[in-house]
């Protein structure tokens, strides 16, 4: 896989407090001088988690210092920033994090949010979002029109599957905008997302990056895509507003 074909919006998040990459400033020795915990809001076999990885391997050399990568999915990727929040801000807790686990995530549902932006201090920012919707290569459509034409026709519900983030809320605007009928369905970590639809059991899912290795071999294709402008590893899909739909999300 190409590093750039790592599509999720990613940061570098560490807990605020002074902290600075340059220094913590404690009089102690040189920053770093022991092991970094590395925390990602995903579970191990997603493109998530293959993104820190690769990210954590680069710091290591740079940093001449252990990066130990700690998987904690949940809470729609929220519980790593959980952890983040609650640890020590003496830099040697970071965790790799979507924008809208930060800005959206800790808010959605809530009365009272999880953590804000302002309690953490951002070190980094890793790559650009390519939120899209995927089908099986192997079907009567080339975009999501023409997926939701035959659909309708049949009068079934569209099968979406996400891991996180505002997959539901992208669920329910085609649902709204294209006037068909859509079943979410929501699992942890996005390589369980890309075993539901490689299996058959759902006809689409809303992906940054996991699928990319299976678009790229023909046994995938992206029907739609969600930001505000296609998608430029796979241009020829349409963006929801062009279908129709009020619905992006730039993270």
């Amino acid at each position: 896989m190409k590093v750039r074909k790592i599509r999720h919006a990613a940061l570098l998040a560490a807990i605020a407090a002074g902290f600075m990459l340059t220094g913590i400033g404690t009089g102690s020795a040189a920053y770093p001088d022991k092991p970094i915990t590395f925390l990602v809001g995903a579970g191990a076999g997603g493109s998530t988690s293959a993104g820190a990885r690769l990210l954590a391997r680069s710091m290591e050399k740079t940093l001449k210092n252990p990066i130990v990568v700690i998987n904690k999915p949940g809470g729609g990727g929220s519980k790593a920033l959980v952890l983040l929040k609650k640890s020590k801000p003496d830099g040697y807790t970071l965790a790799f994090a979507y924008a809208h686990h930060i800005g959206f995530q800790p808010h959605y549902k809530r009365k009272t949010p999880a953590y804000t932006a302002s309690q953490f201090t951002y070190v980094g920012s890793i790559t650009a979002p390519q939120q899209t919707i995927v089908s099986l290569a192997n079907k009567p459509w080339k975009d999501l029109k023409g997926m939701v034409a035959l659909f309708r026709k049949k009068g079934k519900p569209i099968r979406l599957v996400y891991s996180g983030g505002p997959g539901r809320l992208v669920g329910e605007a085609i649902a709204k905008g294209m006037n068909i009928p859509v079943k979410i369905i929501r699992v942890r970590g996005g390589g369980k997302s890309m075993q539901r639809v490689l299996g058959g059991h759902v006809d689409v899912v809303f992906t940054a990056g996991a699928h990319t290795k299976f678009t790229d071999a023909g046994q995938t294709q992206v029907i739609a895509a969600v930001t505000s402008v296609r998608n430029f590893d796979y241009p020829k899909a349409p963006t929801l507003k062009e279908l129709g739909v009020n619905a992006t999300t730039d993270t």
